[in-house]
């Protein structure tokens, strides 16, 4: 991926003094966290930046990193009123697991993948590129881990790019599809096949979870072929590869933004801290676009994942 660092936007001393006058006046009017809104939340200089990012994120490059925050001058509730009020400007938030959770935090719960009912944010496991289920994913981040814990992007549409002047053979498993074992709310189980890579109105987008096809494989009893398999591994030693993976170093007050049909996110491995309030934690929102992006039917899973029912 390109190295150069237009996809970095620093905060400004004025956009930062629109941030504290915001966050005083939600707090004069004791709104709570999940009610406020963009009017709420008035950022008459930062907005235009927001505005510039999010176009960036939705119609250019597919991510950006907002950098500069002083999240040390505010308390976590503070911070998560300025991550919040930010995503106003953005997209509506959804929900990020089945407690109906709209605003994440992200740290090492002290599991590991590979564990049932365990996903990868709850440990401090490596990542593979995966996309979310949502349009655009944000992560603030307030404390680093003490090793590891980079951020890692890749482009999907390169990678697309690059198997069509390479492999193009390889590019038909992505556009039928691959099984996904899908939880409905009455708690029932279903198989729908979801493609990689689909076309609509002449805009490619991706949907990438290798270890969800592999489970859902295993599920439904219909393994992965030889060229399903030769595929999937085509894709992930390309996104790995320096050609078109970008790593990055979140610093405290960051907020990077991903286009979750273009740019495919991961994770390395991470050591935290023994003390409790030096360990990593990023806080995080799953958001839809205002403007929505045509994908027809081809993914079923990008509005977040449902409230489970009492």
């Amino acid at each position: 991926m390109n190295s150069s660092m237009e996809w970095l936007y620093p905060i400004g001393k004025d956009e930062i003094s629109d941030l504290e006058s915001a966050l005083q006046r939600v707090k004069a009017q004791n709104i709570p966290l999940l009610q406020i809104t963009k009017e709420d939340f008035s950022l008459p200089c930062l907005s235009t930046k927001l505005q510039r990012i999010l176009n960036d994120v939705q119609h250019g490059r597919g991510f950006a990193v907002l950098r500069g925050i002083p999240i040390h001058q505010f308390s976590d509730s503070d911070n998560e009123i300025i991550m919040w009020g930010i995503g106003t400007y953005l997209g509506r938030a959804i929900s990020q697991n089945s407690n109906g959770d709209l605003l994440g935090r992200v740290f090492d719960h002290g599991v590991h993948m590979h564990t049932e009912r365990v996903r990868g944010y709850m440990t401090p496991d490596h990542l593979r590129f995966h996309s979310d289920r949502c349009d655009l994913v944000t992560l603030g981040c307030i404390r680093k881990a003490r090793d590891g814990g980079l951020s890692r992007l890749v482009s999907m549409t390169a990678l697309h790019d690059e198997i069509l002047a390479t492999r193009p053979d390889l590019l038909e498993p992505f556009y039928r599809g691959f099984m996904y074992v899908v939880s409905e709310l009455s708690g029932d189980t279903k198989p729908i096949r979801v493609p990689t890579f689909s076309v609509v109105e002449g805009v490619l987008s991706c949907r990438l979870q290798r270890n969800q096809i592999e489970m859902s494989a295993k599920k439904c009893g219909i393994p992965l072929t030889e060229i399903e398999r030769e595929a999937l591994d085509l894709l992930d030693k390309l996104a790995d590869s320096e050609a078109f993976v970008l790593e990055m170093d979140l610093e405290p007050g960051d907020i990077q933004l991903c286009n979750n049909y273009v740019i495919a996110h991961g994770r390395t491995d991470f050591t935290d801290s023994p003390n409790k309030n030096e360990k990593r934690l990023m806080l995080r929102l799953w958001l839809k676009f205002a403007e929505a992006r045509p994908v027809g039917d081809a993914f079923f899973d990008f509005d977040g994942i449902p409230k489970a029912s009492p």
